[in-house]
């Protein structure tokens, strides 16, 4: 699906398999960033890779399920 905002940001959401997300986002036409999330096999977290294509960085983490 894609979401156009005001703001003239775009959004893109895609499966990738049963376990990932990926979120692209662009602003103005141009390509911003891709947030992948990955559900891990036991449900218990999720692996967050953010890619900054404008300004060629990449930052990971996780989300872990709280008890």
């Amino acid at each position: 699906s894609c979401a156009m905002l005001s703001s003239g940001h775009a959004f893109s959401l895609k499966r990738r398999g049963n376990d990932t997300i990926e979120e692209t986002a662009k602003r103005d036409g141009k390509g911003g960033g891709v947030n992948r999330m990955t559900v891990s096999k036991d449900s218990k977290s999720i692996e967050v890779e953010y890619t900054d294509k404008q300004h060629d960085t990449k930052t990971t983490f996780t989300m872990e399920k709280q008890s």
